[in-house]
């Protein structure tokens, strides 16, 4: 933590050099200054991890040296391109953000000699706005958080506050006031809540006693005890139509499969007396497939008569749920086989009496 901080005090301390440097009038000092700043911003580089910023820094600070005297010629400046793009190849690991340094190292390169000193003055500080996006890159920290990924923001604003209101020091100040043996932070994003947490450990109370909680989660209390309980559903709520109930996520999904997948409808005609399978189960598909659908369907009806009929002749009590649960359970296998795809399935059972031998001799 207290590297995080020097280095973090070191980019403000560069900031402020870089601003110092847009007042100076003269070439040679502005280049002076920069070169200041650069070496600051590459020791806060190396102290955080950023290789290829704290390369394209040192590279910067060697071209201003040369030009500092004369005007960089040509063979210059592709040797310092060549060097920046080699070390960027042999230690990035920052993926496509370890290029930025490089990208703008070369631009500067092949536009430093310019003699306008207002035009010189606005390419600094052109080329330090790639730095700040390389420094306040927007990332994904919920999700980070999700995986148990500890997340470093190179920013003192960030290092200010935990949950966008009160401070780090007035929440440590409230927990030492109030001294809690549990903790469950409310309010804020899922970081928010981690930083909280987080926090609540460092002034003394111990872990397991903190609850990162997201909606739907329940907390049990019993006997002085706090203890996770579950979860309850507690999805988005989507408006649909002119009711104001909303639908749950589960009729969105519902929806989506609809949408890409199709349905599928498995139709049976059982005699709930005698426990058995009247008729071949009858499948009908609806934006499912279209080339063999009719061949899928009638084969996916026999292997679903076949497990039914199984089911039914095991000799235990057979429930509607047991025989759709069953139906489902065939009929996705059978057509993520056949099509690598699994559409809704809805089973429709049809209770009978068996027709009588009389009745189907005269039919």
């Amino acid at each position: 933590m207290a590297v995080i901080i020097i280095a973090n005090i070191i980019d403000f301390a560069a900031a402020m050099v870089m601003i110092w440097s847009g007042t100076m009038k003269k070439k040679s000092k502005i280049l002076a200054w920069q070169s200041v700043q650069l070496l600051m911003q590459t020791v806060s580089m190396t102290m955080l991890g950023g290789i290829t910023g704290a390369i394209s820094n040192v590279l910067s600070v060697i071209r201003n040296i040369i030009c500092y005297k004369d005007k960089l010629t040509w063979y210059v400046k592709a040797l310092l391109i060549a060097a920046s793009l080699y070390l960027t190849i042999r230690f990035n690991t920052q993926g496509a953000l370890g290029w930025l340094p490089f990208v703008v190292c070369t631009v500067y390169v092949l536009l430093m000699d310019i003699q306008n000193p207002i035009a010189f003055k606005l390419l600094v500080t052109a080329s330090f706005v790639p730095w700040v996006v390389y420094y306040f890159l927007i990332r994904s920290y919920t999700g980070a958080f999700f995986s148990g990924a500890t997340v470093v923001t190179n920013s003192v604003l960030y290092n200010l506050h935990a949950s966008g209101h009160a401070s780090r020091q007035e929440m440590r100040l409230m927990q030492k006031l109030v001294r809690p043996k549990w903790f469950m932070p409310v309010h804020g994003e899922y970081r928010m809540l981690k930083l909280h947490a987080d926090l609540a450990v460092q002034c003394g109370l111990p872990k397991d006693h903190t609850f990162v909680c997201s909606n739907g989660d329940i907390l049990t209390l019993m006997n002085h005890q706090v203890t996770r309980g579950g979860s309850y559903p507690a999805d988005s709520i989507y408006i649909d139509g002119k009711t104001a109930v909303g639908i749950s996520n589960s009729v969105i999904r519902d929806r989506s499969t609809l949408i890409h997948e199709g349905m599928v409808s498995v139709f049976l005609t059982i005699d709930a007396k005698s426990n058995r399978l009247l008729y071949t189960p009858v499948v009908e598909s609806q934006g499912f497939i279209s080339s063999n659908k009719k061949g899928i369907e009638h084969k996916c009806g026999e292997v679903v008569g076949i497990e039914v009929n199984r089911l039914m002749k095991s000799g235990v009590k057979v429930t509607y749920n047991d025989l759709k649960t069953t139906v489902r359970n065939v009929t996705n296998h059978f057509l993520y086989r056949e099509s690598h795809r699994t559409p809704m399935v809805i089973p429709v059972i049809l209770a009978l009496k068996a027709p009588q031998d009389g009745a189907q001799k005269a039919s």
